[in-house]
């Protein structure tokens, strides 16, 4: 098992700031959205589970590595478009700006867990932890068929899940789905 430990490099003024920038917690689900779409995924499920009380966005495309998230959880610089670089591989232009993206998510929890497939297709966890201040991970016995990405927030509190599986808000992300993907297939939040 390999694994790798570190703070991550933030402070709660940083927190804080990215809490005053994002608001609403539609807007977290959007910016995971927004990564996994500027990542080239072509399918995005979106899972609200009441019961283990978490979310999950899992996409199709390749997986973070532990660097690219170190990079991620450094708020206001977004690493995508660096130079020239204005689209994905799939000629899709990219919608990330602040490098919000990954921290929104200790808006709505306190710990995150991301499972990623490489190209090597070896599986890694990666969690973040806002007490902690640490990312940490992984790599698992599991071998993947495909490369995927799934960040599941955890702990996140019943008003919150009711909030965002309302209909206002589900009618809102499909909006949002259908502007980031322009016809593309997205499935929507499936209650469990």
């Amino acid at each position: 098992m390999g694994m790798a430990k570190e703070k991550l490099k933030m402070d709660s003024t940083h927190i804080a700031q990215i809490m005053g920038t994002v608001g609403s917690p539609l807007i977290v689900i959007s910016e995971l959205l927004k990564n996994a779409v500027d990542a080239s995924a072509e399918n995005i499920d979106i899972y609200y589970n009441y019961n283990e009380k978490s979310i999950t966005v899992e996409n199709d495309y390749k997986g973070f590595t532990f660097e690219e998230i170190q990079k991620l959880s450094q708020p206001g610089i977004s690493a995508k478009k660096k130079g020239d670089n204005l689209t994905n591989e799939r000629g899709m232009f990219l919608t990330g700006s602040k490098g919000l993206g990954l921290l929104s998510v200790f808006l709505l929890c306190e710990k995150a867990e991301i499972y990623t497939s490489a190209e090597d297709h070896s599986v890694y966890q990666i969690i973040m932890d806002k007490r902690t201040g640490t990312i940490e991970q992984l790599l698992l016995e599991e071998k993947s068929p495909k490369e995927y990405t799934k960040v599941v927030l955890t702990d996140v509190s019943n008003e919150i899940i009711s909030f965002l599986s309302s209909e206002s808000e589900v009618r809102k992300l499909r909006h949002i789905c259908t502007s980031l993907y322009k016809g593309g297939e997205v499935s929507f939040p499936q209650m469990r």
